[in-house]
């Protein structure tokens, strides 16, 4: 999860950088090191992680097979359905 939080941080929240909203904002926080702020926004990413994964309910196997097979693939069926019908029409 650690290795996830920081890939994440790096190609979504650009890594070490210091967003602009904030140094806009708050221009005193220039002098706060690159390491720090990557270091808080891998923080957040462990956050939402953890959150996310005692909100959740957590499914067995045969469960997820069940959602699979009676939800999910005639959801891609129909989605493949639409997209060919919307890419011969236009």
């Amino acid at each position: 999860m650690l290795i996830m939080s920081s890939i994440c941080a790096i190609c979504f929240l650009g890594g070490w950088t210091i967003p602009q909203f904030i140094t806009n904002t708050l221009p005193f926080l220039l002098k706060v090191p690159g390491i720090l702020w990557f270091l808080v926004k891998v923080y957040a990413f462990m956050f939402f992680y953890y959150w996310v994964r005692a909100t959740l309910p957590r499914y067995r196997y045969d469960q997820l097979m069940a959602i699979g097979w009676k939800l999910l693939i005639p959801l891609a069926l129909v989605n493949i359905l639409i997209t060919g019908l919307v890419k011969i029409m236009v």
